[in-house]
């Protein structure tokens, strides 16, 4: 009897066609035509205006958690049931991550869970969302769409805006999900995506961030590339983490989901970790 296997690659049939050019033109590191235009489709297919591509989406919500101002003395909120990384990213800032119940029916946090537990166990301070049994920021909000479903997304922002909790979408796994027909990833102020060999689309390896926010892009495109000023100065202008993914992850694979999940395994048991600090 045949198996069925879970995700496997397809192949168009160019990726060896790609690969020689950038060989042949030299374009084998973070720049290039491959890497800009994978960024550009990006954006355009989660309904972002910007697409800023890393080396793997454990980068990628180091950075959002990053650019956001997350530091040691916050907190963030986070669904009990995600991939390690998602936490792995807190851990890297120093903040505590809090976790929160998610829903039968889609698997992503609740927002009920989270309304009544913001309701209770918070207050603002100074236009902060703070703990009141810690003293500690709540300093962001990280849902994760799990193998694909959607959260309640409009309940969920809603209770985060009012208390001017930032939202960074998790859509790691969900890329071409889409809820009320808007594509995932676009909702919060920053989405992480991942491509790792067990994605719906995958490049082998590496992430993106895609954002609304002009300013935030910016900084992400800086930051990623060791915050080098224009030539001819070879100086660094600020703290940055060099996260760029090589040209030649730039030409996508898509795969197939037989089971219509994009993971291999149980969210919190996967047989290998690759978690890059960039």
């Amino acid at each position: 009897m045949k198996k069925l296997s879970l995700h496997e690659p397809v192949f168009a049939g160019n990726e060896w066609a790609y690969v020689k050019e950038c060989i042949d033109t030299g374009w084998v590191s973070s720049a290039g035509k491959f890497v800009e235009r994978f960024e550009g489709e990006l954006a355009k297919r989660t309904g972002t205006k910007y697409g800023v591509a890393v080396v793997n989406g454990t980068a990628a919500l180091d950075l959002a958690l990053k650019i956001l101002g997350v530091t040691a003395a916050d907190e963030v909120i986070v669904p009990s049931l995600t991939f390690i990384a998602t936490v792995n990213a807190i851990a890297y800032q120093g903040a505590t991550p809090l976790f929160l119940d998610v829903e039968e029916t889609t698997y992503g946090l609740d927002p009920d869970a989270l309304e009544a537990y913001l309701a209770r166990e918070t207050e603002m301070r100074g236009g902060a969302c703070v703990r009141k049994s810690s003293g500690r920021r709540i300093a962001a909000c990280v849902p994760m769409h799990a193998l694909g479903h959607p959260v309640r997304l409009l309940p969920l922002l809603a209770a985060c805006a009012k208390r001017s909790i930032p939202v960074i979408e998790d859509a790691a796994e969900a890329i071409g999900s889409s809820w009320n027909g808007r594509p995932l990833g676009s909702f919060g102020r920053v989405g992480v995506l991942s491509f790792n060999g067990n994605k719906i689309l995958t490049t082998g390896g590496g992430g993106a961030l895609v954002t609304d926010d002009e300013s935030l892009a910016t900084s992400l495109n800086s930051w990623t590339v060791s915050s080098r000023a224009s030539a001819p100065s070879p100086n660094s202008t600020a703290r940055a983490w060099p996260a760029r993914p090589c040209a030649s992850s730039g030409s996508p694979r898509a795969r197939k989901a037989t089971s219509g999940s994009t993971r291999s395994g149980p969210p919190l048991r996967r047989p290998r970790l690759v978690c890059s600090r960039p």
